[in-house]
């Protein structure tokens, strides 16, 4: 009887682990072997982030009555925003600076070819 009841428990036991090593996984294709390539070796900011900001910040904050006195329309001003911390606190939420653009967070992509732009020093 005790024999039974050890061979009853070997069984379960292993029919448990050959279904945990044949499980199911559900990633898709798309998400597995997605296309999507994000170049973050050759940034610049006439290559890259300038364009970055003329889709997806300088509706607010362009040349003519920028939201809150903070205009992205050149080299020069992305430059002080980077320099200040202001740009890579706003697109990240982080050290205070509030989330921006706020109703459309930008993709991870732009996020890290911001952050490498600044970390290579800025080139134009």
């Amino acid at each position: 009887m005790k024999i039974l009841k050890i061979l009853l428990v070997t069984t379960i036991l292993m029919i448990v682990m050959l279904q945990m090593e044949t499980g199911c996984y559900y990633d898709s294709k798309e998400k597995l072997y997605s296309s999507t390539f994000c170049d973050t070796t050759n940034v610049s900011y006439t290559r890259t982030i300038g364009n970055i900001l003329n889709l997806k910040c300088t509706m607010c904050h362009g040349v003519s009555n920028p939201s809150a006195g903070i205009s992205l329309t050149s080299y020069n001003l992305v430059k002080a925003a980077a320099l200040n911390g202001s740009l890579l606190g706003t697109t990240n939420e982080i050290g205070g600076f509030k989330l921006m653009p706020p109703d459309n967070k930008l993709d991870n992509c732009s996020l890290k070819q911001i952050d490498k732009w600044i970390r290579l020093g800025m080139p134009q």
